[in-house]
């Protein structure tokens, strides 16, 4: 056991040394990227999870035409305008 010193603690400046590196900036950013590239990752399968249902919307006959960048000039429209109303309903304006 001696060899191996399991049962040794770390001295204070050891510890305050892996403690910076977990707590320190870069801690953060690797948290702050993990988040952007999950959320990233999330986004581009919504994303296709849309594309998939308006193809298959249009495969199915219930819409007459199907352009995705059609769909998402509208999708911008509508967005801009539920922000306009919910501006003017908050009263921020």
């Amino acid at each position: 056991m001696s060899e191996l010193e399991i049962s040794k603690k770390p001295s204070k400046d050891e510890a305050s040394h892996w403690k910076s590196q977990y707590d320190g900036p870069s801690a953060n950013y690797l948290s702050l990227k993990g988040k952007l590239d999950y959320a990233s990752k999330k986004v581009a399968d919504l994303e296709d999870q849309i594309e998939n249902i308006q193809c298959d919307t249009y495969m199915e006959g219930k819409a007459s035409s199907w352009d995705p960048e059609k769909t998402s000039e509208e999708y911008e429209k509508l967005q801009k305008e539920f922000t306009a109303a919910e501006v003017e309903s908050s009263g921020i304006m």
